[in-house]
């Protein structure tokens, strides 16, 4: 499968899921008349996608969300800081091999491939914010073999959201996913099809809070449009 068919199973799904928006190569951004697709659409799709192909070409996709032939991802999103966060944390978590075309790790705009064409800004102007975001991203992504090698199970999906687990012998990351509007109730994300033992405690990736998994489930608090990524060790257990 070709860059086409990429980002036919995962850039173009995402964009309809978080911003009701198509991005044609090389055409500018044109919305969707229905308006965004639903959770139950975009897991469908991702799932067609994955399921056409052996494993081990799926975790060899190149994985997008955005190039020379398109508009920026910070401009598909209307510059919103929570969607781009959930936009970049899939990409870095999803299974495939992710690609990030210079300059959107520091939230360039165009909202055509043409302008998205232009030379970096290395005087500044940089969503500094977003830039670290991207960079503990990508240090979870080289230094965690759940995500370049590790399985991958669908969790839970929700009107506006969705969570999924990547595994491996040794590590276990769960990611749940919000593009909101509105926060995401507080309560149990069950567990009890996912191999994952009670007593492990998992960490949020950004803020370092901890969660034990009890009852074959991992409590979560309330939480903000956006996305939240837990990790932890197989080994350590309470």
């Amino acid at each position: 499968m070709g860059r086409r068919d990429g980002l036919a199973g995962f850039t173009t799904p995402l964009l309809q899921w978080l911003a009701g928006v198509n991005v044609h190569s090389p055409m500018p951004m044109k919305p969707l008349t229905a308006g965004r697709i639903g959770t139950s659409a975009f897991v469908d799709t991702l799932t067609s996608f994955r399921a056409a192909v052996p494993w081990i070409v799926a975790r060899q996709q190149m994985l997008l969300l955005g190039s020379h032939d398109t508009a920026r991802i910070k401009t598909a999103l209307g510059g919103d800081p929570a969607l781009l966060r959930v936009a970049f944390g899939l990409l870095l978590t999803y299974p495939g091999v992710p690609c990030i075309y210079y300059g959107d790790e520091v939230g360039l705009e165009a909202g055509d491939s043409l302008a998205a064409r232009g030379t970096f800004p290395w005087d500044g102007g940089w969503d500094d914010d977003l830039l670290a975001f991207v960079r503990s991203l990508v240090s979870a992504r080289r230094r965690l073999s759940a995500l370049t090698r590790g399985g991958f199970q669908m969790l839970s999906v929700e009107t506006d959201s969705m969570s999924y687990v990547r595994d491996s012998d040794a590590e276990v990351v769960i990611v749940v996913a919000n593009r909101g509007p509105a926060n995401r109730s507080a309560g149990r994300l069950d567990l009890a099809h996912a191999g994952i033992p009670n007593g492990l405690e998992m960490r949020h990736l950004v803020s370092g809070d901890r969660s034990v998994v009890t009852d074959s489930a991992l409590p979560l608090p309330d939480m903000p449009p956006g996305i939240a990524i837990y990790t932890a060790d197989r080994r350590t257990k309470r």
